[in-house]
């Protein structure tokens, strides 16, 4: 068992909702720097579905290009 999964004990909805923001850890630097500039206009919503897609960082970095 993940230690994110013995923290949360058996609420398991909170636990996907915790991996689902774990993704966004994983974004293109250059991606983060437009979101905390405020520089990227995109919902919450959009962006985590698009940071879960995939894991490699210039896919995720054009994904992102039609919001910055």
């Amino acid at each position: 068992m993940s230690i994110v999964a013995e923290f949360l004990g058996s609420d398991m909805s909170a636990l996907r909702h915790i991996y689902k923001h774990l993704s966004l850890a994983y974004l293109n630097p250059e991606v983060v720097n437009h979101i905390l500039s405020n520089q990227c206009h995109i919902s919450v919503r959009d962006m985590l579905d698009k940071a879960s897609r995939s894991n490699d960082f210039a896919e995720r970095k054009r994904l992102f290009t039609a919001y910055l």
